[in-house]
């Protein structure tokens, strides 16, 4: 995983959820982003000889995954996280080269959430991808309502509301409904 707070958190929460399900993680690095020779990496990586690997990083992956695929590892042993899964990555790779590599992002599943999907399609009816999407659209939420219990529309009044908004209070779960709480001072 990549040495800086996005890599070190999503390693760990891979990490913990793994061990979770039950598996072993035999080996595990940190490594420097700036980096330009992953080698090493990819060297020892190779030498606990995993049955698989999680790269947890950015534009650097691409490099990484060279290192492994020379080192004999096959793409369908490599799993990705959204700072170095999608279009991005399969650019720099000959069609096909990675055909088996998996990789998780933030999103919503669109088999169980359509509700939220088709209000989504009702401002772009081509979206395909949902990368991100629920994390956004709660994020606004909590800023409008925040700025509802602020009273106020200036971020320096709306910041201090946000930790109240998301941990205090009773719960609710659509805007009207949240907005009637603050309206009623719960």
């Amino acid at each position: 995983a990549i040495n800086e707070d996005y890599g070190i958190d999503i390693w760990g929460a891979l990490r913990s959820r793994f061990a979770e399900l039950g598996g072993d993680v035999d080996y595990e690095m940190l490594y420097d982003q700036n980096g330009t020779n992953f080698a090493t990496v990819a060297a020892n990586i190779a030498s606990e000889n995993p049955d698989a690997i999680a790269l947890v990083g950015f534009d650097e992956t691409a490099t990484i995954i060279r290192e492994l695929t020379s080192a004999g590892f096959e793409p369908f042993q490599m799993y990705g996280v959204d700072g170095n899964y999608g279009n991005a990555l399969a650019s720099q790779f000959a069609p096909g080269a990675l055909d088996g590599m998996r990789g998780v992002y933030p999103g919503v599943d669109i088999s169980s959430n359509s509700e939220f999907v088709a209000r989504l399609r009702e401002i772009d009816a081509d979206l395909t991808s949902f990368d991100h999407s629920a994390q956004s659209y709660d994020a606004v939420m909590v800023i409008a309502l925040a700025a509802l219990q602020a009273d106020s529309a200036d971020a320096a009044n709306i910041a201090p509301e946000i930790n109240s908004i998301t941990r205090d209070g009773t719960a609710c779960t659509t805007f009207a409904a949240c907005a009637a709480l603050i309206a009623q001072g719960a």
